[in-house]
């Protein structure tokens, strides 16, 4: 996820919604990232011992994509974190 996702410079602050003062659905939101959880997910359902991980490592990292309580996905780029 870090090299892939974070380090690729994936567009967190504007696929996740980032923005507290905005109450209108952005025109660039996109679960993109929620939907490759989700596919890592039924992976994981098919294939029960191919991951070395668990549904409760998912969750943490929807829950930290769209809350981010410690700031590792509000950023868009390197360069802004």
């Amino acid at each position: 996820v870090e090299r892939e996702w974070i380090q690729a410079g994936h567009p967190f602050q504007l696929r996740c919604a980032h923005s507290a003062f905005s109450h209108a659905r952005p025109k660039h939101e996109a679960p993109t990232f929620l939907l490759f959880l989700d596919c890592v997910w039924q992976l994981g359902h098919q294939f029960p011992l191919s991951l070395e991980f668990g549904e409760g490592l998912l969750l943490a990292l929807f829950e930290h994509a769209y809350a981010s309580p410690f700031g590792t996905f509000l950023c868009s780029s390197e360069k802004e974190r």
